[in-house]
């Protein structure tokens, strides 16, 4: 029977997941990076796959090269969301300069390069662990049907750096006592976290901030008067008032950093008056009302579910039923037959003698 190492599964299922990205109609520049990143983690899959399950052990050179492309695309990825760089800087300082780097330094101190990768993916597991403590308010710029998803990625991104460090620390001891008598075996282990990491990431490839920023608006350094709770509450008031009149819930790519903007407050109050107010993040708080609509228009059209999901905001079904039945216990089309049930035994009971 062939011998099929994990990592080829590996690198299956990032190809899968590139290929089905790029057929639902974006480009590498619409998912940028981080598409690019599980395409990177699927090449640097393939070659582990080729070193330690066929014994190409001149492959070697090009794994710490890959590895460190695939962690700049990745924690690029969740500063893009976070709004923490512009693209030129993403691609030139953040992926291009780390890549080139580490790349030099196995040529001109190749006994390092092991210290050098296990500090890298310390450094990035640390950065995107302190860029999730913000919560999911700390991805701004993500879109506000997808950020639950882009979180969870994030957390779960942080933590699988964090073991790949170890994995390579463990692997470079094991080398050293042992002579790698062992470092197949570890690789074959770390690849299970790996697959788990790569699916929840993959979830998470939705769609890409703006490519430019909205015009800014003077942005007033308070909103009312008096104390916080007041300045809260008036804010919340206008916030409230803009979701039922201008419908800006309806927006599929609204982001918080649109959201402040159209209310010209920085996205931070917003985030805070929400968070401290109503007890939410800024995306359970509107997906709460895009899932009022959707119920509204559950029971008082008949329109199919698909139809009223994209009029509310959503632009997936995934997300759309994960929200409804986080709020409503119950998928939309149960919801409906729920409520039209109710509504034709009150009828009878009100036309009974």
């Amino acid at each position: 029977m062939i011998f099929v190492p994990l990592p080829f599964l590996v690198t299956l299922l990032c190809t899968i997941f590139v290929v089905r990205g790029l057929a639902a109609g974006h480009s590498t520049g619409d998912r940028n990076p981080l598409l690019g990143s599980i395409a990177a983690y699927g090449l640097l899959s393939f070659v582990i796959g080729l070193r330690w399950g066929y014994g190409f052990a001149a492959l070697a050179v090009l794994q710490p090269v890959l590895s460190t492309l695939a962690l700049s695309l990745t924690v690029s990825a969740f500063h893009k969301w976070a709004g923490h760089r512009s693209g030129r800087d993403i691609r030139y300082l953040d992926i291009v300069l780390p890549t080139l780097g580490v790349a030099l330094i196995g040529q001109i101190v190749p006994g390092a390069i092991g210290w050098v990768i296990i500090a890298l993916f310390v450094a990035a597991g640390l950065t995107l662990g302190r860029l999730a403590l913000g919560g999911a308010d700390a991805l701004p710029r993500a879109a506000l049907d997808e950020t639950p998803l882009i979180y969870r990625s994030l957390q779960a991104t942080a933590v699988f750096f964090l073991l790949s460090a170890l994995i390579d620390l463990a692997i470079d001891l094991d080398f050293q006592w042992t002579g790698g008598s062992h470092a197949a075996r570890i690789v074959a282990i770390a690849n299970l976290p790996a697959l788990l990491a790569l699916c929840i990431v993959a979830a998470a490839t939705g769609r890409a901030p703006p490519r430019e920023p909205l015009p800014s608006r003077p942005a007033p350094a308070d909103v009312g008067a008096g104390t916080d709770e007041e300045a809260d509450d008036a804010l919340l008031a206008r916030l409230d008032a803009a979701m039922a009149e201008r419908g800006l819930h309806r927006d599929p790519d609204l982001t918080l950093e649109r959201l402040a903007r159209k209310l010209a407050v920085p996205a931070r109050q917003v985030s805070s008056a929400i968070n401290r107010r109503r007890g939410q993040n800024v995306s359970q708080y509107v997906n709460g009302h895009r899932v009022a609509e959707a119920q509204r228009l559950l029971a008082t059209t008949d329109r199919s579910v698909t139809d009223i999901m994209f009029e509310v905001g959503f632009q997936t079904k995934s997300n759309f039923n994960r929200e409804f039945r986080r709020l409503a216990s119950c998928s939309p089309s149960d919801w409906r037959a729920r409520h039209r049930a109710s509504d034709e035994k009150d009828a009878t009971t009100r036309d009974a003698p």
